[in-house]
């Protein structure tokens, strides 16, 4: 059965439209792609390279992904570069076997000072609004044993500053979290993340088995 997609860029002043037939064989625009691993001729290349532009604009591409084959304090993602990618997306289940309540932290490009970012959480309840802030770039404070689990989108902000933020809903589905931290100085790249958790009374706030992917967005 074929699969047909269809969508539109703006570029130069004009709006391009694209029809992609996926069946059997590939088409693009009407055109059927082949040799797509190694084109044959600078046609097939030609569309193969666009094909690939678009789909680079509309999918999240994965960029980093482990799960820890041991307990750790430190989970870091080094090699990026938000100027190219533009949005990152993070993923986190963490582990957290040791009994004791802990705080997570989420540092950029190496700087693991915590009083060089500030946070903010904000939480409405029905007609209740409450919120908090801090100093420092905990996003879990004080968090219990068992899985902790954060989706984050990452960027650097129209002020060259890193921002990682979530939206989750809470144990009610009426009560909805925004959550923001920031760091105070302006950065001109985000090169690597670090994700933190303190050794406390001899345990590890990372347990085995934890999980942390990273997606990038291209041509956002």
């Amino acid at each position: 059965m074929a699969q047909y997609f269809q969508g539109f860029s703006l570029g130069a002043g004009s709006v391009k439209t694209y029809h992609l037939d996926i069946d059997n064989d590939l088409s693009f625009n009407n055109h059927k792609l082949t040799n797509l691993g190694n084109p044959t001729n600078n046609t097939d290349g030609a569309r193969k390279q666009e094909y690939n532009d678009i789909m680079d604009k509309i999918t999240w591409q994965l960029v980093f992904e482990t799960t820890t084959s041991t307990p750790t304090t430190t989970i870091t993602i080094s090699g990026l570069d938000i100027n190219t990618d533009k949005k990152y997306r993070l993923y986190m289940d963490l582990i957290n076997n040791s009994g004791y309540g802990r705080d997570y932290y989420l540092f950029v490009n190496g700087d693991t000072q915590s009083s060089n970012y500030v946070r903010q959480k904000l939480t409405a309840n029905n007609s209740t609004i409450t919120a908090e802030g801090g100093n420092d770039s905990r996003f879990a404070i004080n968090t219990s044993s068992g899985h902790l689990i954060y989706e984050f989108d990452i960027i650097k902000d129209k002020y060259s500053r890193f921002k990682a933020s979530y939206t989750e809903n809470q144990t009610s589905y009426s009560s909805i979290t925004f959550f923001n931290i920031y760091k105070t100085a302006t950065i001109s790249n985000i090169t690597s993340l670090t994700i933190y958790a303190p050794f406390l009374n001899g345990t590890y706030g990372i347990d085995t088995n934890s999980y942390v992917s990273l997606y990038r967005l291209r041509g956002y």
